[in-house]
């Protein structure tokens, strides 16, 4: 399989509550969509194992961008 893979780009948050990851990841696929050179994955990073942040960060990107 062969896959290019560009220049990360880093998003900083204000606090890691969801809603800043939610505004963070926003950002960062606004950025990034470009019909020229379509994005296949993002990368999220978490401060540590809190699954209530995990579990509101999935659940928002399964319903917000399950279709697309």
């Amino acid at each position: 399989m062969d896959m290019g893979v560009a220049e990360p780009f880093a998003i900083p948050l204000d606090s890691t509550q969801p809603r800043d990851y939610q505004n963070g990841i926003q950002h960062a696929l606004n950025t990034a969509n470009n019909p020229n050179k379509p994005f296949c994955m993002i990368v999220i990073l978490l401060p540590d194992d809190n699954k209530t942040r995990y579990d509101t960060l999935k659940k928002w990107l399964c319903t917000a961008y399950s279709s697309k």
